[in-house]
């Protein structure tokens, strides 16, 4: 079938460029995205046609699994500029040479050891990308917020009273404890940190741990801010949740047993889904807080998990599954079942509770694991020889292992999501991994990030490694290392 624009134009002055514009769409859906880059620069209607956002928005949903658009100002192109970003940034963490694809600040001002680090706004605009906002808590009470790309301190409470902080950057809140009159701070980070809000919580009785956490489905507000209480008394342990936005009160007290562990500050994990547990040594307490209601009465946890010996540590495996770990053995949980079951709603809101004693699935192992985190299906686990193991949670087999050089001494932390893998050790080294892109859920090793043995002299290596979109936080003692991976919207992907 012959068009009729072929028949309307001279075989010796016939472009391809004269071709209708829907024609030329239809032959960009058939380029990749390396190839529709260079078809762009041909000419201006190739230029305009590559622009149809259906085109990019294919590619970017194809590539990472989840994709905020509205990072990126309105206009022609709009999803052609996110991906070609986002992309740009992606090579960057690919290559990884000092200077050329990243940059090293030190964060210094902190006199005491630090706690907790939080970051906030990762990359809220990729037509003019920064690294996302950096707050720091220390063990001496005081909170910092940083400009990492300035390494200078934007605000700070000094007064050495805080306890606990947590950040939600859809909202721009900043919660913190205070230990001298039981209460919660809701700071405004978009207002120069002014003070939105001060919530109640139990009188005399600090907060260890906050987060925030947003849910799908509940008929509690969203966001909701939980802070757990320890106390060895049982009438004074709980988890406070409050609606930051809402009522100073809280809107629900969870009962929590008195705590015989050892406290961290990380101790409220909540999975995707809206799966709340904490450890208390043997057992593990759990709360779905999608079926929670305000009420004045405390609920107890909705599953206990009940474990040989103590739990050293605990991550969540997809959405329902709880993996966790003692001794040599890893120990996998299936707990939204084990509610779904055995838990209903009774009159007056009151709520039965099951006991789980015998796990999904249980994987022997001859290591004694640092840290564990899960990533694409899979269990990622650090040993004290500095290895770093890739489980299989179905089966129990180990897929991969990465011994020396990508650490010499133990792996302290593991950051982990579906791009990419970092683990840190005490030996000030931050390892860079990345998931293969042939659907075969292998994890290759790319580089070793430079700039982290400055510090060696004075602090006992890296104890914990945070990954963002656009950066990477190496923690140790009372600095932070900020590795800022550059942007350069060239038109190469």
């Amino acid at each position: 079938i012959i068009h009729p624009t072929f028949l309307a134009c001279e075989m010796s002055t016939y472009s391809i460029s004269d071709l209708p514009i829907d024609c030329i769409i239809n032959i960009c859906h058939f380029l990749s995205a390396k190839d529709l880059v260079s078809f762009s620069k041909v000419c201006k209607t190739f230029y305009e046609s590559s622009l149809v956002g259906s085109i990019w928005r294919r590619f970017s949903v194809s590539r990472w699994s989840f994709c905020d658009v509205t990072q990126v100002s309105q206009g022609p192109g709009r999803w052609r500029r996110y991906y070609i970003a986002r992309r740009s940034v992606e090579r960057h963490f690919d290559k990884g040479r000092p200077n050329d694809d990243y940059r090293v600040r030190t964060l210094r001002g902190h006199e005491a050891p630090i706690t907790t680090v939080l970051t906030v706004s990762d990359v809220t605009d990729w037509d003019n990308p920064r690294p996302p906002m950096v707050i720091s808590l220390c063990n001496d009470g005081k909170v910092k917020c940083w400009d990492p790309l300035e390494a200078k301190v934007l605000w700070s409470r000094d007064e050495g009273v805080v306890t606990a902080i947590a950040a939600d950057h859809l909202t721009s809140q900043l919660a913190s404890s205070c230990s001298t009159n039981a209460t919660v701070d809701i700071w405004n980070l978009n207002n120069n940190f002014s003070l939105q809000k001060t919530l109640c919580s139990v009188p005399g009785k600090a907060i260890i741990s906050l987060k925030y956490k947003h849910l799908a489905m509940s008929s509690l507000p969203t966001p909701i801010l939980m802070g757990y209480i320890a106390a060895t008394h049982p009438q004074l342990s709980s988890i406070q949740i409050w609606d930051p936005n809402g009522d100073v009160k809280p809107l629900v007290q969870l009962e929590v047993p008195p705590y015989s562990g050892m406290l961290s500050k990380d101790i409220l994990q909540v999975s995707r889904n809206g799966l709340l547990a904490i450890i208390n040594t043997d057992t593990i307490l759990v709360w779905n807080l999608g079926i929670l209601t305000p009420q004045e009465s405390p609920v107890p946890p909705h599953t206990t998990v009940h474990g040989d010996s103590t739990v050293t540590i605990t991550c969540w495996l997809h959405d329902n599954c709880l993996a966790t770990h003692c001794t040599q053995q890893i120990d996998i949980w299936d707990v939204n079942t084990a509610i779904s079951a055995t838990h209903k709603r009774a009159f007056q809101f009151q709520y039965r509770e099951s006991n789980m004693y015998t796990p999904l699935r249980s994987i022997h192992t001859s290591q004694i694991f640092t840290c564990l985190c899960s990533s694409n299906q899979l269990l990622l686990a650090g040993d004290p020889n500095g290895n770093v193991h890739i489980l299989d949670p179905t089966n129990g087999n180990c897929l991969q292992v990465f011994s020396k050089p990508p650490h010499v001494s133990m792996v302290t932390n593991i950051c982990a999501d579906g791009e990419r893998v970092m683990s840190c050790s005490k030996d000030f080294s931050i390892r860079v991994y990345r998931w293969t892109q042939d659907n075969t859920n292998k994890l290759e090793s790319l580089y070793t990030l430079l700039g982290g043995s400055v510090a060696h002299k004075k602090h006992d290596g890296f104890w914990k490694v945070l990954c963002t979109q656009s950066s990477c936080l190496g923690i140790c003692g009372n600095q932070i290392k900020v590795y800022t991976f550059a942007v350069k919207l060239a038109e190469t992907v």
